[in-house]
């Protein structure tokens, strides 16, 4: 008995996990240095003691039930359990004899980080499935694993090992797009960021997902990252905003975009008391120039004028196609003399400049400035007004509108 005693206590020695030997009565006959240094008493508070009193289970009836199939069958199992919160890993192994009459049980703690360890090797297979980049990383900033997508996406080798995030990317990449948002949801704070991105001489629409994991208690030990490409629909989006903000003919903005535009300017002057001026202005005698020459010639008078217009305003003033042979130029921060004097300027410009098959033409303008609280279509009424005053009064002039 003796000599058994000493093999099985090698047995249990051997194995880091709590190690323990039962009778089939589930007595206690030895303990290993693990069930010692987990719960700090000597071998003679556990030998001969009942198991199932010195360790309060919760689920003894799942314990017992796989205790009597080994000690029935001679064969060894293992099972899973949850105790006070504590998920388990039991191990079962009959001491064979003439009669196996004790069982050498085993139990694992499986720890946080272990289940963490086993759930990142699972969502690793899944990730590297992924036609996205994705990457998994840690609380040090050290990039737990990775797909293909991610590692192409930054010209990686295959195995980039556990390696910080700042080491892998480039381009300004982990400054610029990764630190703040991995440091927000770390703290709590949730992220999603879409943006164009710089990878050198090519440029991508992304959107970055940032998905917390979270361990038992409720903190967050990783977070994967999740990288869509969404160059393609960004590109459509911008072009069919293009389109519907822009004149098709010359390619300056149309009149609802300019709506736009000048109610934006108005409610920032509201808040800062600033200037605001609009110049109105149409082509003289246009439609004798399409009767004359035809409707491209028209056409082509028209992209003339827009083009001599728009080298000579600020990059802030808004150009716009009103309608037809008429223009609008919304001018912020500019009060009516120096709108005036802007009116006159492109007026010289335009009378003395060549429009091909059509030669020199002339334009009328009509010009008014903001005043404090007045409706918008008061506001360009006026300068409508001082257009057709202009007309009145001989065309290729400057009209102020009170």
């Amino acid at each position: 008995m003796k000599q058994i005693d000493e093999l099985s206590q090698t047995i249990l020695n051997a194995n880091n996990n709590l190690g323990l030997i039962l009778d089939c009565h589930y007595n206690i006959l030895a303990v290993n240095d693990a069930v010692l240094h987990r719960f700090p008493n000597s071998k003679n508070d556990y030998v001969g003691k009942n198991f199932f009193d010195l360790f309060n289970w919760e689920n003894v009836d799942m314990w017992k039930a796989h205790f009597q199939i080994v000690l029935s069958s001679g064969t060894k199992l293992s099972f899973q359990v949850v105790e006070n919160g504590d998920h388990l890993h039991v191990g079962v192994t009959p001491i064979l004899s003439s009669s196996i009459t004790s069982i050498v049980v085993f139990i694992d703690y499986i720890t946080i980080s272990s289940r963490n360890e086993e759930l990142l090797f699972r969502y690793g297979q899944i990730i590297k499935a992924v036609q996205q980049p994705i990457f998994v990383i840690d609380r040090g900033m050290i990039v737990r694993n990775t797909n293909n997508a991610f590692l192409k996406l930054y010209d990686l080798p295959s195995s980039t090992g556990n390696k910080p995030l700042s080491k892998l990317v480039r381009y300004g990449h982990w400054e610029n797009i990764y630190k703040c948002s991995l440091n927000n949801v770390f703290d709590g704070v949730e992220e999603k960021k879409a943006m164009w991105v710089d990878f050198g001489t090519k440029r991508s629409y992304l959107t970055f997902y940032y998905q917390p994991v979270y361990n038992r208690g409720s903190r967050i030990n990783t977070v994967v990252v999740n990288i869509v490409d969404n160059t393609e629909n960004r590109l459509l989006q911008e072009e069919l905003k293009r389109i519907s903000q822009t004149d098709p003919l010359t390619k300056i903005y149309n009149r609802s975009k300019f709506n736009d535009a000048l109610e934006r300017e108005i409610e920032r002057i509201k808040r800062k008391y600033s200037d605001l001026s609009v110049l109105l202005f149409d082509i003289d005698f246009f439609k004798k120039i399409n009767d004359t020459y035809g409707h491209d010639v028209g056409d082509d008078v028209l992209k003339k004028i827009t083009a001599l217009v728009s080298q000579n305003i600020r990059i802030n003033d808004v150009f716009a196609r009103w309608g037809g042979e008429e223009f609008i130029i919304l001018l912020p921060l500019t009060d009516i003399c120096n709108a005036s004097l802007l009116a006159d300027k492109l007026r010289v410009l335009i009378s003395s400049h060549s429009m091909g098959k059509a030669g020199k033409i002339s334009c009328s303008f009509g010009v008014s400035s903001y005043r404090m609280g007045e409706p918008i279509e008061s506001f360009i009424k006026r300068a409508d007004e001082g257009l057709y005053k202009s007309k009145r009064n001989g065309r290729n002039r400057v009209t102020i509108s009170d």
